[in-house]
């Protein structure tokens, strides 16, 4: 292996950078797709790029990790030219690899999430800290670079410092691309730029909205908040044992907060659990028709929000099932009787009120969650668009009254 160390880490690496470039796109691109990642809207590579630890100082991650991972591919196939080279990228993936373990324990830990095109860089770091580790340890030097004995070795810094630069200049190039290129499918010139962008996907989320068609709801429940007729009005369906939900339901929160005299918002239940929705047809999320029971029963007790959010934030409890007892704790927790909570779970105008969420969705064709309506019609939840789509129709609303 020590013969063929230069061509194994050269490709590791290299496969990592063009990992790296497709995180870029995903990063700067709201619309982009990748096969790797699922196209659900909520998927991992989505949750965690959007997340506050996706970037530095306002630079993807990824363009970090295109730059690492070039710069591997260079030190690799001169490797076998001088010791500092393999020592260098020892180092390098000592520090790429502590930083993917912060990242790794963020997406299980917090997001609760993988992102499989970023496992996929985890992977290509950890084998070339292995084989950069075996390869210092069959030199029998040590770790630390001797800068005496770089002088000695065949390549010079400039040439270094010249195939750093190129691999700046190429991600930087490639980062522009990604911003300018806009929502896939759009038109823009290369010399586009982030504003572009995110002008392309707000005309973009603005045309879907005015083109789908808008759905009128069956059934009005009462968990709602904001005014009762708002700018925009939001209804979501749900699942309270769902980790994406979850996030959602921390966004949703966050966004009301900002606009709670113009946005209106409905909560509506849609446990993915066989024990009350028809359409699971195996063993998942089990308990959730629990909780969705418990949640209905504090609403008639004017206490929905509280065992709402209560639910949501002890959700890594329960994410292994639910039982009623579980339930009626939680319950108890925010202040509601357990005698109270219980008779009302087991009261047919409960189960029913949860069956008519459950119908409605499936009627409407909804197989995950959470899935977003504004306005009756079905769309993606991004905050920034959202603040857009609310002051188009301001203007919209402006131009009728004159």
């Amino acid at each position: 292996m020590q013969k063929n160390f230069k061509y194994i880490i050269s490709i590791v690496a290299l496969i990592g950078g063009i990992v790296s470039l497709i995180l870029l796109k995903h990063h700067v691109d709201f619309s982009y797709k990748s096969p790797l990642c699922g196209v659900s809207e909520n998927n991992g590579c989505n949750v965690l790029n959007r997340s506050d630890i996706s970037e530095i100082f306002g630079i993807p991650l990824a363009y970090f990790g295109y730059v690492y991972y070039g710069f591997v591919v260079f030190l690799g196939l001169y490797s076998d030219r001088g010791k500092s080279f393999s020592k260098i990228i020892f180092i390098l993936s000592v520090i790429a690899m502590i930083t993917d373990l912060g990242l790794l324990s963020y997406s299980i830990l917090e997001a609760e999430t993988i992102c499989t095109l970023c496992a996929i860089t985890y992977a290509a770091t950890l084998v070339i800290l292995i084989l950069s580790y075996l390869k210092v340890l069959n030199n029998k030097s040590g770790f630390i670079p001797d800068l005496n004995e770089w002088q000695t070795e065949k390549v010079s810094m400039k040439q270094v410092i010249f195939i750093l630069s190129v691999l700046i200049l190429v991600s930087g190039g490639f980062f522009n691309y990604a911003y300018s290129s806009g929502t896939k499918g759009s038109s823009v010139s290369s010399r586009g730029s982030y504003v572009d962008h995110l002008i392309i996907a707000e005309n973009e989320y603005i045309k879907a909205y005015e083109n789908s068609p808008e759905k009128q709801f069956k059934y009005n429940p009462l968990s709602k908040k904001g005014p009762i007729k708002g700018l925009i009005n939001i209804v979501e369906f749900a699942d309270y044992l769902c980790p994406h939900c979850r996030h959602m339901a921390e966004e949703l929160d966050r966004f009301m907060k900002k606009y709670p005299d113009e946005v209106s918002f409905t909560f509506r239940h849609y446990p993915l659990d066989q024990a009350c929705n028809p359409a699971i047809t195996r063993p998942f999320h089990q308990g959730s028709c629990l909780l969705a029971y418990a949640s209905y029963c504090a609403l008639k007790q004017n206490r929905f929000w509280d065992l709402h959010h209560y639910i949501f934030d002890n959700q890594d409890a329960l994410i292994k099932g639910v039982s009623k007892d579980d339930a009626l704790n939680l319950s108890a927790a925010v202040g509601l009787s357990r005698t109270m909570i219980s008779a009302c779970m087991d009261d047919m105008g409960t189960k029913q009120a949860i069956d008519n969420d459950v119908q409605e969705a499936n009627d409407m064709g909804i197989n995950g969650t959470p899935t977003i309506y504004i306005d009756g019609r079905k769309m993606d939840f991004n905050d920034f668009l959202v603040e857009r789509l609310m002051l188009y129709k301001k203007r919209k609303d402006s131009q009728r009254t004159h």
